[in-house]
């Protein structure tokens, strides 16, 4: 059945630059983040009809969405958007370009009104119909900025009262080969970005001199090694025993948590620190013993040392309550084992 409906488009600007000069797995995980946190924003009952890499494709069928409600949705989620890329930028202790650069990304909206269709194609429902596809034209534009909230005519004729809604709207009309003229408003958003305060600094921890301590010489930069050590997945492929890791999709930040899990054991690791600089690199962790009552802190050290890195690994026992004599024996000795293991997969 054809119905009259409210299209909404959230769309990336720089996407395109993100993903393909950064690295690939990383930016996707940012990115994946991002479009869930676009999804989770919504307060007016949308519907998903696609999800299109960069994009989020909404729609709501019935009378046009009041300008009031429509763009309130639209500030919300830029706000979320926003407040979550800050986050990024303080909680990453990651130097590739993905994480690195993920403030540059920004947001853009379209609202647009006409009829559609919804189709069922599996088990997804999705909507089709011309006036999906001028919203999906109108994404390129020659707005002379990255960010703003557009509107058509055609949703403002729906409205009573006007658009309204205390933003600053400019008029423009757009030509398409394929599908003509289009009269468009719109509201641009740089001020409302300037407005969106930083999150709390984090404050630096305490790094307390371990009980336990190892070190030994890994033959790769300190950059390699610092990249590997952080990496979760990658602990596959060199802690000694490991069989599953449970984790968040999203890259290494601080607090992030993942749990692995060993033949009769399972630990939770919590992220806490990590930096980096030019001869030296600090990355520490809390270690909680699933079903036990038993913590430590395992801080590693990296310094460069003529093309190698000296890596030293201190780990301090909680001591309310203290672990027992052959839990920390044993768990010193596969940590032994691994950084063995590390040593080779950082040389490889």
């Amino acid at each position: 059945m054809i119905q009259p409906a409210t299209i909404l488009i959230a769309d990336m600007k720089g996407y395109t630059d993100f993903i393909s000069s950064t690295e690939l797995e990383h930016s996707s995980h940012i990115v994946n983040e991002l479009l869930e946190l676009i999804v989770e924003a919504d307060t007016l009952g949308l519907t998903v009809s696609e999800i299109e890499g960069d994009a989020v494709l909404f729609y709501k069928t019935g009378g046009a969405i009041p300008c009031d409600d429509l763009v309130k949705q639209c500030l919300t989620t830029f706000g979320n958007f926003h407040r979550r890329l800050k986050i990024i930028e303080r909680d990453s202790i990651c130097q590739c370009g993905a994480c690195q650069g993920a403030s540059d990304l920004g947001l853009k909206f379209v609202a647009h009104f006409g009829p559609l269709k919804e189709i069922s194609v599996a088990n997804f429902r999705k909507a089709s119909g011309l006036d999906m596809i001028v919203a999906h034209r109108l994404l390129k534009n020659d707005i002379q900025a990255e960010e703003y909230v557009l509107v058509t005519d055609p949703y403002l004729e729906q409205l009573e009262q006007g658009l309204g809604c205390d933003l600053n709207w400019q008029d423009s009309v757009q030509s398409y080969a394929d599908i003509g003229e289009v009269v468009i408003h719109y509201a641009m958003l740089d001020d409302v970005r300037a407005h969106i305060p930083e999150p709390t600094p984090r404050s630096t921890p305490v790094i307390p001199e371990g009980d336990d301590a190892m070190s030994l010489e890994i033959a790769a930069p300190l950059l390699t090694v610092y990249a590997r050590l952080i990496d979760t997945e990658g602990k596959r492929d060199w802690v000694v025993g490991l069989q599953e890791i449970e984790r968040q999709d999203i890259t290494a930040r601080i607090e992030e948590q993942h749990t692995c899990h060993f033949d009769g054991m399972a630990v939770d690791v919590t992220l806490l620190h990590g930096e980096i600089g030019l001869d030296r690199a600090i990355y520490s962790e809390v270690v909680a013993f699933r079903g036990m009552p038993f913590a430590q802190q395992q801080t590693f050290t990296l310094t460069a040392e003529s093309g190698a890195t000296k890596l030293r690994v201190d780990v301090a026992w909680r001591d309310d309550p203290s672990a027992p004599d052959d839990l920390k024996h044993q768990y010193m000795s596969n940590a032994a084992a691994s950084l063995e293991a590390f040593k080779e997969y950082c040389e490889q």
